[in-house]
């Protein structure tokens, strides 16, 4: 503030700056949030279209004949299943690829969960996989059809169909000679951590808890994959998944692929479950389109992966899940014949590829199937909004100089007692005048606490075990204990500040300009990697942010103190997690529960279940989101609850 201090110049900057910044930051963030949400009308977004056009899509016949293949391959492998109860047929899968005519492979891989969940011993499953090899090629580069294989006891729906169709489109591929890139077909065990665990051998890495084992089958360069999630033979659509870890996305050109080919053969899909409304530029269709907007931005703030393709994001593959959605009707429908030439085609076009998938929108979001946003016309908007912790950052920077300028200019003419006197009390104030030094005690506590959740998940397990609760249930309880307790920190630094006889106005708006710098490079960082996840922390953390302030008014205080507090990390999370189980309740459910309150115990527990699953993926897939919340916003959050409480 050097450059500032002491002209008349800096004065009257000062003055408007703390005059007009309630107002821009008013604009700037209710500016910013409706810009978001203009993005999904029809005339502010824009078509899709083709950026590859090596992919040719459209210009071949699809011609796959075998789904009568297709229904003895699924009435077959049902019959194995029963045979082998909950172990994979891994042989019965592998025969299978050799009759076919691949070079056929199982890859044998261990595995074991953090902090020493399920014990210590090593649980292992296979993944059986055949090569299709280019007869014209040499085996430099390939694409991967998936299909992940469901356990008779597992949670989510049974994955025979899509199994069934992958070896109906191997033995149709293995007729035809025009592929000039390999074809890897792929049954994995154990959902995703099967997938990492091939990933793994393929690339050959490993990590702490995935060991992938002795691999012996490899091809060249992976360029694209998809991943088959069918549950029957008839099915009501396609629904497409595209969420990969952290929030990546698949290349625009391979949805739109996707997208183009079941239009092509008549095969309904969808985005989130949802289809297209007819007449976009209606009201309704606004909202019907801002849905699957909002709905998309949702489930990538997830970090998550929304299939087994999502694995494959970091190696820098485009993959994409179809998921066949089940006909409950009893006629009509789509069969395995529409289906093969749905992936029939999108084969052939990857086969064109003469590179990777390099033109089209990496990042990007979809208020329809035909619609899309890209990061340009994004971005603007989510500036705005991130504006808001910048300028009141800078006016909370200049008021404390400017407090401080007053002070001093009322130490030297107000009292006058001597010239001694006068000079022991201006060197006194300057003593007392908080400066960013002053500040590093109070940012190293709220990081070290975020370093102590970052490692607690160890300590929570073990306490789980010693008293006898569930693990998640365990770790849901030592992160809220350790948040409840954090809070108490501000006490800490109110006795030092009075110990030190520090000015507590002056020292809290130097404090809030940092927090409020702090909480601008996390949101923007993060807006450039997930744009999404950037977006709900700003919408819910930048109010709070910004009215937080000290004052004499004990209700005014304690009214602050619960605002903030339903923009710590902790409340977020449950908040989030209420959000997704009222969602996914049917209307039936949803009236049955909330009468007796099973709403909160329900999203309690889901709170539970997300806290836990997310430390885990964080340590078999790198899922960063635990990182990020207890490395980045949980201590932000403690520097503006010690703005609020620690008078400093």
């Amino acid at each position: 503030m050097g450059f500032l201090t002491g002209t008349s110049s800096r004065a009257r900057i000062v003055r408007v700056v703390l005059k007009s910044h309630r107002i821009l930051t008013f604009l700037c963030y209710f500016g910013g949030i409706a810009g978001f949400l203009a993005m999904a009308y029809f005339p502010f977004n824009n078509r899709t279209y083709f950026s590859e056009n090596a992919l040719l899509q459209g210009l071949v016949d699809d011609n796959f004949n075998l789904p009568a293949d297709a229904k003895t391959y699924y009435d077959q492998f049902m019959e194995e299943v029963k045979k082998t109860d909950s172990e994979i047929p891994h042989k019965w899968l592998k025969s299978k690829f050799r009759e076919i005519g691949l070079d056929t492979y199982t890859q044998t891989y261990h595995f074991k969960f953090p902090y020493g969940i399920y014990g210590a011993q090593m649980t292992e499953g296979y993944n059986v996989y055949g090569i299709l090899r280019a007869p014209k090629a040499a085996s430099t580069e390939a694409v991967v059809l998936s299909a992940p294989y469901r356990r008779p006891e597992s949670a989510l729906p049974p994955n025979f169909a899509g199994v069934a169709l992958m070896y109906a489109l191997a033995k149709y591929f293995r007729r035809h000679t025009y592929w000039a890139k390999d074809i890897i077909f792929l049954v994995t065990d154990h959902e995703q951590i099967g997938m990492q665990a091939w990933l793994d051998g393929y690339h050959n890495t490993e990590n702490e808890y995935i060991f992938p084992g002795e691999f012996k089958g490899h091809s060249g360069s992976i360029q694209a994959a998809i991943n088959l999630e069918i549950q029957t033979p008839n099915i009501r659509n396609f629904d497409f998944r595209i969420h990969g870890l952290n929030g990546q996305l698949p290349n625009l050109d391979l949805v739109n692929l996707a997208i183009y080919l079941c239009e092509k053969h008549g095969v309904p899909h969808t985005l989130h479950n949802r289809g297209d409304h007819r007449n976009p530029v209606s009201t309704n269709g606004y909202f019907h389109s801002l849905k699957t907007y909002t709905l998309m931005m949702w489930n990538q703030a997830h970090c998550a992966p929304s299939g087994n393709h999502g694995l494959f994001h970091r190696y820098r593959i485009e993959a994409l899940t179809l998921s066949g959605i089940k006909n409950d009707r009893r006629r009509g429908g789509i069969g395995f014949a529409n289906m093969g030439k749905v992936i029939e085609g999108i084969f052939r076009s990857l086969n064109n590829l003469l590179e990777r998938f390099h033109q089209s929108f990496f990042f990007y979001l979809l208020p329809a199937s035909h619609r899309y946003v890209s990061i340009g016309n994004y971005m603007p908007g989510f500036g705005v909004l991130g504006a808001t912790v910048v300028i009141e950052a800078f006016a909370m920077w200049l008021s404390s100089g400017d407090i401080e300028d007053k002070q001093g200019k009322e130490n030297g003419d107000g009292d006058k007692k001597g010239k001694k006197e006068k000079k022991s009390e201006v060197a006194e104030d300057n003593k007392e005048s908080p400066t960013l030094f002053n500040l590093i005690p109070t940012v190293l506590m709220s990081q070290l606490f975020g370093l102590v959740a970052y490692f607690g998940p160890n300590f929570a397990v073990w306490a789980s075990k010693k008293l006898q609760l569930a693990p998640d249930e365990g770790l849901a309880l030592s992160v809220t204990a350790l948040q409840a307790s954090a809070m108490m920190f501000p006490l800490l630094l109110r006795r030092r500040a009075n110990k030190n006889g520090m000015a507590p106005l002056i020292g809290w708006r130097l404090l809030k300009s940092v927090a409020l710098l702090f909480l601008g490079v996390i949101l923007f960082s993060v807006s450039v990697m997930n744009i999404s996840l950037a977006f709900f922390l700003a919408v819910t953390i930048i109010p709070a942010a910004i009215i937080v302030r000290p004052c004499q008014s004990r209700i005014l205080l304690v009214l602050q103190g619960l605002f903030l507090l339903l923009s710590s990390p902790v409340v977020l999370i449950f908040l989030a997690n209420l959000i997704q189980t009222a969602l996914t309740l049917n209307p039936v459910a949803a009236a049955a529960l909330r009468p007796d309150g099973n709403l909160f115990t329900e999203a309690w527990l889901s709170f539970q279940h997300g806290v836990f699953w997310t430390v885990i993926d964080g340590h078999l897939f790198g899922n960063w989101l635990f990182s990020l919340m207890v490395f980045a916003v949980f201590p932000c959050w403690l520097l503006f609850w010690a703005v609020l409480w620690g008078n400093v």
